[in-house]
């Protein structure tokens, strides 16, 4: 088994999993075949950990266990985009299902996502370090403006993450 992108002269319609057949130019031989996991992948992109993991969760036997996958490896998962990676409606993806307690979801700018339960408490813990440092080195300034903690805190925690613990948090 490997995985492969496709890139392809003219847009196809495919779904994820269906099988297709690659064949030579000619159509006179067969020259592989597989299972579509991700029809909407983005174009030319290279393998790397990120997008291995969330090929491997595609991989899984239902959405409940890319979800589990996905946050097991410490990825934040966009529901609408895992969804539309199943050919489901956003609204048939139910983290709570499959993870329970696990998983912490929250919305940011329309976009349902979920983290794993440990990823959220890191990044309030971020958030609330973060403030503190400020407020040590500024003890004089009203508060951190949202838009500076965004970029001290930019390296280490992903942004919708960031934007979901700020809105949950008792410092927003």
């Amino acid at each position: 088994d490997c995985l492969a992108q496709l890139v392809l002269e003219e847009a196809v319609c495919a779904r994820r999993g269906e099988r297709v057949l690659l064949q030579d130019h000619a159509e006179s031989a067969i020259l592989g075949g597989g299972e579509v996991l991700d029809p909407a992948a983005p174009a030319h992109r290279r393998l790397d950990e990120s997008r291995r993991t969330w090929l491997q969760a595609l991989q899984c036997a239902s959405v409940g266990g890319s979800i589990s996958h996905l946050l097991a490896k410490g990825q934040l998962v966009d529901l609408g985009r895992l969804a539309r990676a199943w050919n489901l409606d956003p609204a048939q993806v139910s983290p709570e299902q499959s993870c329970g307690e696990q998983c912490r979801l929250f919305e940011v700018d329309g976009t349902r996502w979920c983290s794993a339960h440990g990823q959220w408490q890191s990044a309030l813990e971020s958030i609330c370090a973060a403030v503190d440092r400020w407020h040590r080195e500024q003890p004089t300034a009203q508060g951190i403006k949202a838009r500076l903690l965004q970029e001290a805190l930019a390296e280490s925690t992903h942004p919708a993450l960031l934007l979901g613990a700020l809105a949950f948090s008792p410092l927003a």
